[in-house]
């Protein structure tokens, strides 16, 4: 837990949150992390030079799923220039359920 803790503090440094409010759903990013990053390296412990990589991984999974806001995030999928058109479409796991 107190690694977890400390993935989290770092995470909300990188992403510039100052209160507690999303401190749940980066905990769940974080968890996210941790597992994927054991199961990847085939390691049981998380080394303490390894947290702050895992607090990058975590702020750009935040950032890509658009975590903490109601609205999906979306991405420029193409442009025209004379009818100026642009069109979006949905990012991350979004994108994939849409």
């Amino acid at each position: 837990m107190e690694r977890l803790d400390a993935i989290v503090a770092t995470c909300k440094k990188l992403l510039g949150i100052t209160d507690d409010s999303r401190d749940e759903i980066l905990a769940v990013v974080v968890s996210g992390i941790i597992t994927l990053s054991q199961r990847y390296c085939g390691i049981t412990e998380i080394p303490k030079d390894m947290q702050p990589v895992l607090a990058q991984l975590a702020a750009a999974r935040y950032r890509a799923e658009g975590y903490g806001t109601e609205d999906i995030p979306m991405v420029v999928s193409s442009l025209s220039d004379s009818g100026q058109s642009v069109s979006y479409k949905a990012t991350g796991s979004a994108a994939q359920n849409t």
